[in-house]
C-alpha cells in the first residue's frame, strides 16, 4: 500500500495533490475501507509512505569520518531529490504543510523530526570521535543543511549535485570543527 501511494505521488499526473484514497486502494489491490484501517486520511498515508522511503533510501551513514558521513547522507538526499522523480512530490508537501495547519503539524512530527533527527545523530557521532567542538550548536548545523538544499528545490532551481553536497559539507564541517 505504500509502494502504490509512492507510485502515484512521484507520477506527474498525480502528485500530492492529485492522489487519493481511492487510486491507492485500486493501484495496491486493496478496499478502500483497508486503507482507512491502517490511515485515517490522505496527510498520514503520505507521510508514511515517504518515512518508509526516505529509511530505505537515506540511511545515515556511520564511517567514522564527519565530513564524509554528512556528505554521503546529503548525497542520498538530494540523489532522491533529483533522480527517484520526489523533487515535485516533496515541494508539494512541504507547501500543503505550510498552507495547513494540521499536516504541518504531523509533518513536523514524523517525517521532518526523523530526517533532522539523522543528521543531529552524524554529527553527535562526530562530537562524540572529537571531530565537532563541545560548544557547537548541532541543531543549527542540521537546519542550514537542510535549509540550504530547500532553497535551491523550492527556490532557485539551481543543481543540488555533486558539487553543491560537497561544498555544503565542507562549510558545515569546517564551522563545527575542534
Amino acid at each position: 500500500m505504500l509502494q502504490a501511494a509512492l507510485d502515484l505521488l512521484d507520477r506527474r499526473d498525480v502528485g500530492f495533490r492529485g492522489l487519493t484514497m481511492q487510486a491507492v486502494a485500486a493501484r495496491s489491490g486493496v478496499s478502500k475501507a483497508t486503507l482507512y484501517r491502517w490511515w485515517p486520511n490522505k496527510a498520514h498515508l503520505v507521510l508514511d509512505a515517504y518515512r518508509s522511503k526516505a529509511a530505505r533510501d537515506i540511511a545515515a551513514p556511520l564511517t567514522g569520518d564527519l565530513r564524509t558521513d554528512l556528505q554521503t547522507h546529503l548525497g542520498r538526499l538530494a540523489f532522491t531529490l533529483i533522480n527517484l522523480e520526489s523533487a515535485r512530490t516533496v515541494t508539494e508537501i512541504t507547501l500543503a504543510a505550510v498552507e495547513d495547519r494540521s499536516f504541518g503539524d504531523l509533518y513536523r512530527q514524523t517525517l521532518l523530526k526523523e530526517r533532522r533527527q539523522a543528521v543531529l545523530d552524524i554529527l553527535t557521532a562526530g562530537r562524540a570521535r572529537g571531530q565537532v567542538r563541545a560548544d557547537a550548536d548541532l541543531a543549527v548545523a542540521a537546519d542550514a543543511a537542510f535549509g540550504a538544499i530547500h532553497h535551491r528545490l523550492l527556490l532557485t532551481k539551481e543543481p543540488i549535485d555533486g558539487y553543491f553536497i560537497a561544498g555544503l559539507a565542507a562549510l558545515i564541517v569546517g564551522g563545527l570543527s575542534t
